[in-house]
């Protein structure tokens, strides 16, 4: 909260706390307004309060490439097809080649690599591994991703997503 009130984000922040009393008369509604040309939308919490967020924000509008979503956990399956096989790795910019076991994620096997990438929660919810992909196909397991990201197939999350396509080619 202390970042979003500095001085260079206060103008463009705006903080709402509900205590549940139904008094005080803001809607989520009210919160999130009508769709600006060149805002984003950051909604994050329990699961119920971002989908109740994103569904009155697409009500007003609000195109998906603009609503950006952290849940504080997992939401479910978000894309697993149920069978684990393993992929290569390989990537662009370092030139190395690894084989991603079913049992190991793509971060692990790169930090084995030695290439590291930053990653909080290791989990796909909260953005901070995504990762570009130059060549073949993930098998999204995020809850971070829209619908239309992860259709165009050229970013991942490596820390839980895995390969629908033998060989995945990253921009790393």
């Amino acid at each position: 909260m202390d970042r979003l009130t500095a001085d260079s984000l206060a103008a463009h922040a705006f903080l709402h706390f509900d205590d549940g009393r139904e008094s005080r008369g803001t809607t989520i509604g009210d919160a999130i307004g009508r769709f600006q040309n060149g805002a984003h939308l950051y909604v994050c919490g329990p699961l119920g309060f971002i989908e109740a967020a994103l569904t009155v924000a697409r009500g007003l509008r609000w195109p998906e490439s603009s609503l950006h979503r952290e849940y504080f956990v997992a939401p479910g399956d978000s894309g697993a097809t149920g069978v684990e096989r393993g992929f290569t790795v390989r990537l662009a910019r370092s030139e190395k080649t690894s084989y991603v076991p079913p049992e190991k994620t793509t971060v692990e096997v790169m930090s084995e690599a030695g290439i590291e990438i930053g990653v909080s929660c290791s989990q796909g919810i909260c953005g901070t591994c995504i990762t570009t992909v130059l060549q073949g196909e993930p098998e999204h397991r995020d809850s971070v991703l829209t619908d239309e990201e992860r259709e165009r197939n050229d970013q991942m999350t490596p820390c839980c997503s895995r390969a629908r396509s033998r060989t995945l080619v990253l921009d790393l």
